[in-house]
């Protein structure tokens, strides 16, 4: 930011100057710059940190001064005066906001301290901006994306008014226009207006989406906005792009023929061949099948999950029973024939036959609060941030897998990144089922904490959602917080925060990550004790951290700093990845590490540092992404074999995390990680000690 040298200023800082040589003084300054509100919000909260000597009172002086923002039309006017009472080093007071009907741009006021009282100085953040977030966008659509299969029939488009629900009628005409869709071929093109009344903030509008026999790739048109007669005239979203998935071809899953084969031991198995395939050009992807077994067509229970590679038949299904049991001589079974699909196979796949095993992964969240911390995400009283959690589960009926990508995360994605044509389909599903009960047959789990890759890479909790969701299957439960530097987040009111340029990996921010993790680790006796899922099933004597990019540092200070995390990994360490971590690279993280690398990154920090009980390797063609889960996404290019690549090196991946963890956290005796082996050939290089 840019300063004048006027007479004021110098004054300030001949102050600020002669008050670093008072002996013994308080500093008194804001706690951050900016804050960030919504204009819809009825408040900011903004609070003055006070350091230094503490033995006495002190005071300080606060006042508003408008920038963009007006006092009286934006915010109201303030000014008062702060007593911190002996002791004290944190005040905190609100400065309430003025809400209003027209759409505008943010705006801004300052906040300045003024008048330390005797023994006290200003800080160098005497001064903090806050910024209003507008929040009128005017009319829009309520997403710039929207989408539909080709054999879904209708596509729904929502409108919305902004969020002032006390505006007047208004109308807003719109009309649908070709892109690589074409009206006629792929859609109904359709035209009109929308008539808003009082107090009414959405509406739809259906488009009649057409299907044909040609495969194709995803096409997509254009619905635009136009002549809104209300006061707040087009949003940003005034043009929505509508995207349609190709399903030329697709056949539900069927049971075909049904035989009977008798053991050598006096079992019967019923195998039944499935029949039908998965439509459309999503060739490369997996489908996932899930069957159900009844004996009164009243209850049904969960027999099997299965992913199929989507060009491939899936074989047949095998059920094995005692022929002399009357229980076992009815019994029905059903097959969810719904195009579900996923990038990746399951957990331990039993490959193209169906298997009898109810365990299954889980996967719940939870909202965690650090009172030591506010303005999270730039928001003033945001205290809370939100957590995964994977863990070992029991399948349930009629329950299905947690989309990859929630539905706001991925109107986020499109908005922001360039989503390839390869990528799979909108509705990809993980392997990880919500709040399904834990599984009884695993008890006093070790506990993993993840660390999601930083700065400028701009990850989330879920970014390594398979190597989650195989440990998971392996016995641990698994925990990742979105830290302050992600890319995308839910907010407790639903919305969602999301940042296009991530903030500057900084000390303060690797503190702020490593702070996450202990608030976690402090919460493992609340939910151990009464969380309605995890609850008596946690072991918080025995942790383990991982970490990918800034995130390998945090893991290796938290077994540097707790006691109880016997064991860490880091995947993909550069230099840029240690900011903060100088603690770490002088001592050491004290415990066995292991250090995962691509190919292109030669590096042994961290395992260098590591003192014993310590692999590092090195996986054949691979780069930065290919070792994120998320590089299914990104890297399908048939022509280059990436995808199969990429799988292969997730599998050798979590193999390796898998022995080491099991030796260290478990203490059962594994090798694999002590040494290259002929199953997992592409690692390149192998060291220990």
């Amino acid at each position: 930011m840019k300063t004048r040298q006027s007479p004021s200023r110098l004054a300030t800082v001949l102050i600020l100057t002669f008050g670093l040589n008072l002996h013994g003084a308080s500093t008194l300054q804001f706690e951050y710059s900016p804050y960030t509100a919504t204009e819809g919000d009825p408040s900011v909260l903004v609070a003055v940190v006070r350091t230094g000597d503490l033995t006495g009172p002190a005071s300080v002086e606060v006042e508003s001064q408008d920038v963009t923002a007006t006092a009286g039309e934006d915010y109201e006017a303030t000014g008062l005066t702060l007593e911190f009472a002996a002791g004290e080093d944190l005040r905190t007071f609100r400065v309430p906001l003025l809400n209003d009907g027209a759409e505008e741009a943010d705006e801004r006021f300052r906040l300045r301290l003024t008048n330390p009282s005797e023994g006290s100085q200003l800080g160098r953040q005497y001064v903090t901006i806050v910024v209003v977030e507008d929040n009128d966008p005017g009319v829009q659509f309520t997403w710039g994306n929207f989408w539909a299969r080709e054999d879904g029939g209708e596509l729904t488009v929502t409108v919305e008014r902004g969020n002032d629900a006390d505006l007047a009628p208004f109308t807003v005409d719109y009309a649908t226009s070709d892109l690589t869709a074409q009206a006629g071929l792929d859609y109904t093109a359709i035209s009109g207006t929308l008539h808003f009344e009082a107090g009414e903030m959405t509406r739809t509008v259906e488009v009649v989406v057409l299907e044909d026999d040609e495969v194709e790739a995803r096409e997509r048109f254009q619905m635009a906005l136009s002549a809104s007669t209300g006061p707040g005239g087009l949003g940003e979203h005034s043009t929505a792009d509508l995207w349609v998935q190709d399903s030329t071809g697709n056949q539900p899953r069927r049971f075909g023929g049904v035989h009977f084969v008798a053991s050598d031991d006096g079992a019967s198995r019923l195998e039944a061949s499935l029949t039908g395939r998965h439509g459309g050009n999503d060739d490369v992807w997996y489908e996932l099948l899930n069957l159900e077994s009844s004996a009164d067509l009243a209850t049904w229970q969960p027999e099997a999950w299965m992913g199929v590679p989507a060009p491939e038949m899936p074989g047949v299904f095998q059920h094995e029973f005692d022929p002399l049991d009357p229980s076992g001589n009815r019994r029905f079974f059903r097959l969810n024939a719904a195009a579900l699909q996923s990038a990746w196979p399951p957990p331990e796949s039993a490959g193209c036959t169906f298997a009898t095993d109810t365990t299954a992964v889980g996967y719940t969240e939870r909202w965690l609060m650090d009172p030591t911390r506010r303005n999270r995400h730039g928001i003033s009283d945001k205290s809370t941030f939100c957590v995964s959690i994977w863990y070992p589960g029991l399948a349930q009926s009629g329950v299905l897998p947690r989309r990859l990508i929630t539905a706001p995360e991925l109107h986020i994605w499109l908005a922001g990144w360039d989503y390839r044509e390869g990528a799979p389909g909108f509705d990809v599903l993980s392997h990880a089922f919500p709040d399904i009960p834990f599984d009884d047959r695993h008890a006093a789990c070790p506990v993993i904490l993840f660390s999601h890759t930083g700065a400028p890479y701009a990850g989330s909790r879920t970014d390594m959602f398979h190597d989650a969701e195989c440990l998971a299957r392996a016995g641990y439960v698994v925990v990742a917080p979105d830290h302050y530097d992600m890319w995308a987040t839910p907010l407790e009111d639903g919305t969602m925060y999301w940042t296009p340029t991530t903030p500057d990996r900084t000390p303060a921010g690797f503190a702020d990550r490593v702070r996450d993790c202990m608030v976690i680790i402090d919460a493992l006796a609340d939910w151990q004790a009464s969380d309605p899922i995890l609850a008596g099933r946690l072991d918080p004597d025995r942790l383990a951290a991982i970490g990918m990019s800034w995130g390998a540092s945090v893991a290796a200070e938290l077994c540097r700093t707790v006691e109880n995390c016997r064991a860490g990994i880091g995947i993909t360490v550069n230099e840029w990845c240690l900011t903060g971590a100088e603690a770490v690279m002088a001592e050491g993280p004290g415990k066995p590490f292991m250090v995962i690398q691509p190919s292109n990154v030669t590096s042994k920090l961290l395992y260098t540092q590591a003192s014993e009980n310590a692999v590092w390797l090195r996986i054949a063609h691979t780069d930065y992404d290919s070792l994120s889960t998320w590089a299914p996404y990104w890297n399908h290019d048939p022509a280059q074999g990436l995808l199969e690549k990429d799988r292969a090196a997730t599998r050798t991946l979590e193999a390796y995390e898998a022995s080491f963890l099991k030796e260290h956290l478990k203490g059962e005796t594994d090798p694999l990680w002590q040494a290259p082996s002929d199953d997992y050939p592409n690692v390149l290089e192998h060291q220990r000690k």
